[in-house]
């Protein structure tokens, strides 16, 4: 019964899983292990597999073979392992009376239990957000999306571009709303269009217009008729969305097809025919209301969603606006942003309760980067608000390139059609090989074929770049070959197909989360062999296979630009936020806009011109986190005019191109360099704390990363563990190849440890250098578990802080080792400063010995958390004695209470801080202060506020 509950698998659920296009390992091995059942007579999976075990054959489930020969000898599915417990059951209940209910509970809701899927919201309407958005399978939604591509498309003749009258709108619309998808060929035939016409969306390769895809599905067409062909036209409006509604809630295939027939009379082929077909995903924006309402104006004239949005009654006598729902009246001071009515409408996600915490009842933004930055951005208008009084205008740098120049345009249409081409004849040749089916999905094939391409000119020189062996077709489209991200992912944060490539399963599962350099310092791949096979890969490609390739990617890209994907939404939300500060209309009536928008190269472009940047050179120093002062001075000189100006020089010569005609503007004001450089000087960067939440009463919330990922056993205080407990305290399972010679000699099992250690011991050679020996390890490693099957190992570590995690018993079952350092106390005991440290799992579960206990009669003097800042004097080690007018602000990056200091670094320093520590060029050294050292330079707590104030802190207040 154990086995069966550790091995059910997944049970097959229809919002889950999507139609399996192809066979697969599983399922392959899963229905010849049904045939052997049937043909060979065993009565259940056990019997069969006692069988193989009285044969002298394996029974445990696992993969044989390589590349394409890769297969299992058989894969039981869940089906097979409720009737093994079935026939259980019913011979043993010759033996006992246990009751059924018994056998129900534990049938049903212990072994083979499955929580259902977690209903996600769908979100709340943008004009009414008291009802819910309309799923995408909606008919009604479905014509909108269909309307709303037929308002955008465009006949351009003579570069003039002309709207589709009603009746061409009528018809495209009709064909599309039944289901048919048009080639472009169809829609000009349809719309008589003559050879010199074009039309907008083809030419910007929209590939096709949006069809009903619904009815795609279940009608199909004259020629493959869909399951509900004869049946849907029949059924009322009610009865369809009924239909749609159960298609797409409901997780059980075998409850979906039983209603199937029993509601509407289906034959068992046609009811399973119909539970196969997957709906759209997604919902729109609006709630089924709206959406209603503007179909039905849009189809009563040939009017855009906008317009749409006026004439609409629905909408129209609420007075709203399809994009500006700001109040009246603009308010004195931001509140949070989930908290204005018409930024709510922006998010969709709350749950309206009165009774739940703001931001769940409000929603918020989920993309952290802009939840955080958009509360930084109420803190530092509302401080401005209090100082100065409320702003004329507010003025905002946006992540946008600038107007692209007809010649830019022209390259990227040239780019999207290739795309096209590529992807077209991709489909002809896996069609022609019989990898795909007509209409299958194409999930990564088409990348599997790009990435395959890009390793040799032909198929014969396509090979693994790890390991060199060929990669047929074949092969490329089975489950041996996986694309791998050459740096890791979990690093890099990079998922564009520059950093991605082909590799054989087991390559991918030795490299793990390795840089290729790092695997072939490991002894796991041939450095030169590597590089030597991807020399001749694309540039952006070919450097990340070389040894120092995770140096160069932290070189190149910054934590900033990770982020700048979030950027353009976070300038669109922060327009509307801070638009929420003024009144709707001016004095005469009239709609006005008080927040405007700057494209982020126009800003570096000037600042270069102006000569407005720090260091030697002219060029940004993002070492500094004062160029964004900098930045904010340029984009407060920066007139509409000016802005104009550029925009029309871009289009002309092209964004790339303007930076090096642009000429020299003058300066807005006469002495407006030395001015502002002379402001920078003087400032005081303010940093945000991470103070956390713990909270130990609430242990819904966290305050940061609780423990380290890796799970310990605990060896028991027993007099047959005391040889072990002299090497350790806790026991954990590591892959074999990976382990080091210091844990070969911590494997828990003497036996295996023995065994293991003879069998590296080439390794341990004299004369072997350090990598030499690492590599000829890992062979050995693997060697021996092909010989002994030993492919995971107990290991014996010694982790005195690791805390242990109570089942509802309060039993001990596992432990971890606590992660960071939430902060430190300072504390004062015989003219001495002493630490003691807090971790994040203390701080949130209230364990914590407090310090009073460890110095009953010591004096708080502060309590430090990573981006506070502490004033202090430069210490003189030859002199004994503090610098005289050294007395600077500096912020605390590091707590390391275990080496008893602190890493300090100054106001302005950025960028990756160790790095330049590092490296012999830069300037930059941490400033590592022991606490002791801390009372000698007079360190003292201080708070730079959102003005770059200083506040301090007196000693004995946390």
């Amino acid at each position: 019964m154990w086995h069966i509950s550790k091995h059910r698998g997944f049970k097959s659920n229809r919002k889950a899983d999507q139609p399996d296009d192809d066979t697969g390992l599983i399922k392959n091995a899963s229905a010849v292990l049904h045939k052997k059942l049937l043909h060979e007579g065993h009565p259940t999976y056990g019997a069969y597999l006692w069988e193989r075990l009285r044969a002298g054959e394996g029974v445990r489930v696992r993969a044989k073979g390589e590349n394409s020969e890769k297969h299992f000898e058989f894969y039981p599915t869940r089906d097979l392992l409720e009737n093994e417990f079935d026939t259980i059951w019913a011979e043993q209940a010759k033996h006992h009376d246990l009751s059924i209910d018994l056998r129900d509970r534990l049938r049903d809701y212990t072994i083979f239990y499955q929580r259902p899927l977690k209903p996600v919201p769908p979100g709340r309407c943008t004009f009414f957000p008291d009802k819910d958005r309309l799923p995408r399978w909606h008919p009604e939604a479905q014509a909108f999306l269909i309307l709303q591509d037929l308002s955008n498309l465009r006949i351009v003749r003579d570069s003039v571009e002309r709207p589709l009258d009603m009746d061409r709108r009528t018809v495209l619309f009709d064909t599309l709303y039944g289901g048919e998808k048009l080639t472009w060929t169809r829609v000009r035939k349809l719309l008589g269009l003559a050879s010199q016409d074009t039309l907008n969306l083809q030419e910007g390769g929209l590939k096709h217009l949006h069809f009903n895809q619904v009815a795609a599905s279940l009608l199909g067409t004259k020629k493959k008729p869909g399951p509900l062909a004869q049946h849907w036209p029949g059924y009322e409006s009610a009865r369809r969305e009924e239909i749609l509604h159960r298609l797409a809630a409901s997780e059980s295939p075998e409850d979906l097809t039983e209603w199937l027939k029993q509601s509407l009379g289906l034959d068992q082929a046609t009811a399973e025919a119909v539970e196969k077909i997957r709906l759209p995903d997604k919902h729109l924006r609006f709630c089924k209301e709206v959406t209603e309402a503007l179909v039905s104006e849009m189809r009563s004239d040939a009017i855009d969603y906008a317009e749409a949005v006026q004439r609409a009654p629905l909408l129209s006598d609420a007075d709203i606006s399809h994009s500006d729902f700001r109040p009246d009246k603009g308010v004195d001071a931001l509140p949070r942003y989930n908290e204005m009515e018409h930024l709510r409408r922006m998010l969709g996600n709350g749950t309206g309760n009165p009774g739940d915490p703001p931001d769940k009842q409000f929603g918020k933004i989920t993309n952290p980067t802009v939840h955080i930055a958009l509360g930084q951005f109420r803190r530092v208008m509302n401080m401005l608000i209090h100082e100065f009084g409320k702003p004329a205008e507010v003025v905002l740098e946006a992540a946008r390139d600038l107007s692209k120049s007809p010649k830019e345009k022209e390259n990227i249409d040239k780019l999207i059609k290739a795309n096209t081409k590529r992807n077209d004849r991709y489909r002809e040749e896996l069609e022609a090989e019989g990898l795909l089916q007509p209409g299958q999905r194409v999930g990564d094939r088409f990348l599997k074929m790009r990435l395959w391409e890009e390793l040799g000119r032909t198929p014969a020189e396509r090979c693994s770049p790890f390991s060199g062996r060929q990669i047929s077709l074949a092969e490329l489209h089975s489950d041996a070959v996986e694309i791998e991200h050459i740096l890791p992912f979990s690093e890099t944060f990079d998922d564009s197909p520059a950093n991605k490539t082909l590799a054989f399963r087991d390559e991918n599962r030795r490299k793990g989360d390795l840089s290729p350099g790092d695997a072939a310092a490991q002894g796991i791949f041939d450095q030169d062999a590597m590089i030597a096979r991807t020399k001749h890969l694309p540039r952006n490609k070919a450097w990340r296979f070389l040894p120092d390739a995770m140096e160069v990617f932290e070189q190149q890209k910054s934590f900033d630009d990770r982020q700048l994907h979030a950027t353009g939404y976070l300038a669109r939300v922060v327009r509307a936020y801070a638009e929420a500060l003024f009144d709707k209309t001016d004095a005469d009536g009239n709609v006005r806009n008080h927040v405007w928008m700057l494209p982020g190269r126009m800003t570096s472009m000037l600042r270069h011109r102006w000569g407005l940047n720090l260091g030697d050179h002219n060029r940004k120093n993002r070492d500094d986190h004062r160029h964004h002062a900098i930045d904010a001075a340029v984009i407060g000189v920066i007139d509409r005019a000016m802005i104009k100006r550029l925009q029309d020089a871009a289009k002309t010569v092209g964004a790339h191109t303007l930076s090096r005609v642009l000429p020299a503007p003058p300066e807005p004001f006469p002495g407006y360099r030395n001015q502002v450089m002379a402001a920078v000087a003087r400032i005081n960067v303010s940093h945000r704390a991470k103070h956390g939440q713990a909270n130990p009463t609430d242990p819904s919330r966290t305050s940061g990363r609780l423990h380290e990922d890796t799970a310990f056993g605990l060896i028991r205080e027993a007099p047959e563990n005391q040889a072990e407990l002299t090497i350790g305290n806790v026991v954990v399972r590591k892959p074999t190849t990976s382990l080091t010679d210091k844990e070969i000699r911590q494997i828990r099992d003497v036996k295996l440890r023995h065994s293991a250690m003879a069998a590296t011991e080439p390794s341990r050679a004299a004369g072997l250098s350090k990598s030499e020996a690492d590599k000829l390890r890992t062979r050995l490693l693997s060697e021996w578990v092909e010989k002994t099957g030993h492919r995971r190992l107990r290991i014996i570590k010694r982790e005195n802080s690791v805390r242990p995690v109570l089942d509802s018993t309060g039993r001990a079952y596992k432990f971890f080792a606590p992660g960071e350092v939430s902060c430190i106390d300072l504390i004062e005991f015989e003219d001495k400063w002493y630490c003691h440290a807090q971790s994040v799992w203390d701080a949130n579960s209230g364990q914590s010995q407090a310090w009073q206990d460890i110095w009953p009669d010591g004096r708080f003097i502060m309590r430090l958390h990573k981006g506070d800042t502490v004033q202090l004097f430069d210490w003189d080690d030859e002199e004994g004695s503090i610098i005289a007018g050294s007395n600077t602000i500096k912020r605390v990056v590091r707590l390391a209470p275990g080496n008893n200091r602190i890493y300090l670094c100054g106001l302005n320093d950025a960028g990756t801080l160790q790095k330049r520590h590092d490296d012999s060029d830069d300037d930059f050294r941490w400033d590592l202060a022991g606490f002791e050292k801390l009372r000698l330079r007079r360190a003292r707590r201080v708070r730079i506020d959102e003005l770059g104030r200083v506040h301090t802190i007196p000693h004995g207040k946390a």
